[in-house]
């Protein structure tokens, strides 16, 4: 009676132990998917949102006060310009920078820690503006020790090379309260 018994118990162990582990993996699968869709839609969103300025910079660099800044004296006229476009687009910054990477105007020239005056000529986006290229950058703040989404591209006049580049930053907090909210 005790075998019976043993074998009975070890049988309904073995069972239990079976059904245990392909409900753990049935439900794992389940919750995998659920989190591979919530991450599709986050990906969906922060592309969307980041997407949503890129084409600003190359607007601006099309811009004739923005083409003239790069050999104006007094910048003060297009900081302002560049103030009200970053204001009423949500951007953190937007700024031009010569062909070495100096800042000339900025959006945020009024500032206690504005980017006009400082260099940005190291930077992935400004190289990648100088080559032709729409620069794109994810990094903290090199002034602002922010984290942000950087967007450059060349300012040209017509026929003529790279003189400058223009770039905007994107703050990201805002974007990731979108994200959140999806």
């Amino acid at each position: 009676m005790r075998l019976v018994f043993a074998l009975c118990l070890a049988f309904v162990s073995v069972v239990s132990f079976a059904l245990f582990q392909g409900a753990l993996s049935y439900f794992t699968a389940q919750q995998a998917e659920k989190a591979a869709a919530r991450l599709t839609v986050y990906e969906n969103t922060l592309q969307s949102e980041i997407r949503h300025f890129a084409h600003l910079p190359f607007l601006l660099s099309l811009d004739p006060m923005v083409t003239e800044g790069l050999a104006a004296e007094d910048t003060r006229p297009l900081d302002r310009r560049l103030a009200r476009f970053s204001q009423s687009a949500g951007l953190d910054a937007i700024y031009l920078m010569d062909h070495t990477g100096h800042t000339l105007s900025a959006s945020n020239a009024k500032a206690p820690d504005t980017f006009k005056g400082q260099n940005y000529g190291y930077r992935p986006y400004f190289q990648a503006a100088q080559q032709g290229e729409l620069g794109e950058f994810y990094g903290i703040g090199a002034t602002t020790g922010q984290p942000g989404y950087f967007y450059a591209i060349a300012v040209r006049h017509p026929n003529e090379d790279a003189d400058g580049v223009i770039a905007s930053t994107a703050d990201l907090p805002p974007i990731q309260d979108a994200w959140q909210a999806a």
